[in-house]
């Protein structure tokens, strides 16, 4: 949505794309929500209201030096934007009232009449676009224009239009209907594929719906998803690390100069190895897309993909000296490869995503 205001220290020559900022990042309107919060919880001081005022004057003057540059290219962008403008000052002005007396009744009045003007404005354009464009698409079965028909009677929608009937005659002409089958080569794997699959009817897409293996979907799609055979490769990997530690070995009996005895500790190098073997298992399927059209709606062409997921473990095996080998080494627990099918499981989650993103965004 466009901001409606910037900061006023913008030159009059300011257009649309200087307004496309976060209304709450402005310190502006930051002045006027604290000043009329302030005064709705009873701090009714000259200085919150002086905060207030100043605070919507800088909203108004700010805005309506917006408005001055889009009157001079009134296309229906820049009207849709004057009317966002004007209901956002009636709204800052009319919650401020209570606190600042009649000091912009006048200009309230004047942005009502303008926003009423535009709204009818707007309102007839929009809904003579939607007639113009579903009278093409119902008669040339053309979807593109249907959807536009149906765009355009929500923007009627907004301005205050009736438009139900027509929301539902254009989405009806508008709506393109995907019926999708996964087949996998491998039998033991087809129960994953369709519990993964089944999801494609719970997308949300707008003027697209989704089926799967549904016999009765009239569909003006049909979207074969077929997965090769799952290809496997197990890889190990090693590395051997080697330890060495002085640990203390004993003790044994010193006698100094004045014959005076005491124990000191001895020490010897321990050694240690650790091998660090980490194994894993890669799957690759290639899966073609195939799609067959029933109309000329369809939107979706023939593809191959090819999908590929490694998982690993890792397991370290010591010898020699343990007191030799770090922490780490010595209190490993040893890590458990995935079961095949788990893995498979994931490789179609990972293409099913893969698709609906490519397909369906």
């Amino acid at each position: 949505m466009k901001n409606l205001f910037i900061l006023l220290c913008l030159p009059i020559f300011v257009t649309c794309t200087s307004t496309k900022k976060n209304i709450g990042d402005n310190s502006t309107e930051r002045k006027y929500n604290v000043a009329l919060s302030n005064l709705q919880s009873g701090n009714s001081t000259k200085r919150q209201i002086d905060n207030l005022t100043f605070a919507l004057t800088e909203m108004v003057t700010t805005n309506e030096i917006i408005k001055d540059s889009l009157h001079h290219d009134m296309t229906l962008d820049n009207k849709e934007f004057i009317y966002d403008i004007d209901l956002y000052l009636i709204d800052k002005i009319h919650r401020a009232t209570p606190y600042i007396s009649g000091l912009y009744s006048g200009k309230m009045d004047s942005l009502k009449i303008e926003q009423q003007q535009l709204q009818a404005e707007l309102r007839t354009t929009f809904l003579n676009q939607g007639h113009q464009d579903l009278k093409i698409g119902v008669n040339e079965n053309n979807r593109s224009k249907a959807q536009a028909a149906y765009n355009a009677f929500e923007k009627a929608k907004k301005y205050g239009a009736e438009v139900e009937p027509l929301l539902k005659e254009s989405m009806q002409h508008s709506l393109t209907t995907y019926n999708f089958k996964a087949i996998a080569a491998e039998n033991r794997y087809q129960i994953l594929v369709d519990e993964r699959f089944v999801g494609v009817e719970d997308i949300n897409r707008k003027f697209k719906k989704f089926y799967y293996r549904n016999d009765n979907a009239n569909e003006n799609c049909t979207i074969i998803v077929a997965f090769d055979r799952f290809q496997k490769m197990n890889d190990e990997r090693r590395q051997t690390k080697s330890f060495q530690k002085q640990v203390q070995t004993g003790t044994r009996t010193e006698t100094d100069a004045n014959g005076n005895e005491k124990e000191v500790a001895t020490f010897s190098t321990v050694y240690g190895t650790a091998v660090e073997v980490e194994k894993l298992k890669t799957f690759t399927c290639q899966i073609k897309l195939s799609a067959t059209s029933t109309s000329n709606n369809c939107d979706v062409t023939d593809k191959l993909i090819v999908e590929t997921l490694t998982v690993s473990a890792k397991e370290i095996n010591v010898s020699g000296d343990e007191r030799a080998l770090p922490q780490e080494y010595q209190h490993f627990t040893p890590q458990i490869l995935p079961m095949d099918r788990d893995i498979v499981e994931q490789l179609i989650e990972q293409a099913y995503q893969r698709i609906q993103s490519e397909l369906f965004i």
